[in-house]
């Protein structure tokens, strides 16, 4: 088991706070991991919004076989 924070790599005190399999050393650094993991999937979202409105769409090689 690490024994650090898994935010911000610091000790812990007398208390572990622990979420999602993680442990942090205080319920700030729970709170910034989640401003963290709500940017990150704002920042995936964005992406996969830009692949959906790009429309990929799959055209197949002049030497592929078409699908039955």
């Amino acid at each position: 088991m690490h024994n650090h924070c898994a935010y911000c790599d610091g000790k812990f005190g007398l208390i572990r706070y622990r979420r999602a399999s993680k442990s942090f050393c205080s319920q700030t650094c729970i709170d910034r991991h989640k401003a963290w993991l709500r940017a990150q999937r704002a920042k995936d979202k964005r992406w996969f919004d830009c692949l959906w409105s790009a429309g990929f769409t799959v055209v197949p090689c002049s030497g592929a076989r078409p699908s039955a």
